[in-house]
């Protein structure tokens, strides 16, 4: 079993500001690679990775981690983060699959 933290999101419509929207997230990425460098899974992906055991969570900036949960609907499977005291959306706080990979240029980090 492994655990993942996501640091990053895609959503199916790819509106710039994705804070609030109700666009499904359709990719995740985090630091996966074998040197830490930035993998970009579909959410279908990470959900047969939880299948498997895997666990994804997310960090907030004071450090607070949040476990992440599929969600079966009729319609739809999805992933989200399980309940916690933030009042913010845990994986909608994080950065775009594309920003984030320009961050990690500009700090020089492996993409």
């Amino acid at each position: 079993m492994k655990s993942y933290q996501i640091t990053c999101i895609e959503t199916n419509i790819g509106n710039k500001d994705h804070e609030g929207s109700n666009d499904p997230i359709t990719h995740v990425g985090g630091p996966w690679g074998p040197n830490g460098e930035l993998i970009v899974k579909t959410v279908a992906e990470v959900l047969d990775l939880m299948k498997n055991g895997d666990q994804f969570y997310t960090v907030d900036i004071s450090g607070k981690r949040t476990d992440v949960a599929p969600v079966h609907l009729k319609a739809d499977n999805h992933i989200r983060t399980e309940a916690d005291n933030s009042l913010e959306n845990n994986l909608r706080s994080l950065p775009r699959v594309a920003q984030h990979r320009f961050d990690l240029q500009i700090l020089g980090k492996s993409t």
